[in-house]
């Protein structure tokens, strides 16, 4: 976690760590909320339309399984060092599209929606890494080099 994207952020500035992670927990976060409701009306104002695409995702048998997956983002951009995170982004995107291109004639069309959603922030995660790594590239050269001058 040391060298992952969400601790280099959180090190820079705090609020857009908090921003990035909350991107990628909303999806995830907002299945819960309506599975709960759905199935223990805890809440309200969480209905869903069993018609709608998020209402057929909460009684199909692959809930868990979108859910989850859905999740595995916020996971590498926690634990997955910064120099692997957009190669590994990018297998999850096209396993992502792979997955909802197959099942959104069988099961719903939720899937589509949610990788549509995590394309555009692949774009400001890209760019935020390479501000990321480039800062610390330059200020690891800068710290070397006035570690030789003062020696």
């Amino acid at each position: 976690m040391k060298y992952s994207f969400l601790w280099a952020t959180y090190r820079q500035k705090k609020s857009t760590a908090v921003w990035f992670s909350l991107f990628f927990i909303i999806p995830s976060l907002f299945n819960i909320l309506n599975y709960l409701d759905g199935h223990y009306h805890f809440f309200n104002f969480f209905l869903a339309n069993p018609k709608s695409s998020v209402g057929r995702l909460l009684d199909s048998n692959y809930f868990w399984q979108t859910t989850l997956f859905n999740f595995i983002p916020f996971l590498l951009l926690i634990f997955v060092p910064q120099k692997n995170l957009i190669r590994l982004f990018d297998f999850w995107l096209i396993l992502a599209t792979l997955y909802s291109l197959t099942n959104s004639w069988y099961i719903n069309t939720y899937s589509i929606l949610s990788v549509t959603y995590f394309y555009f922030i692949y774009r400001d995660i890209n760019r935020k890494n390479k501000e990321l790594m480039d800062t610390y590239i330059q200020n690891s050269k800068i710290i070397s080099n006035d570690s030789q001058v003062t020696h």
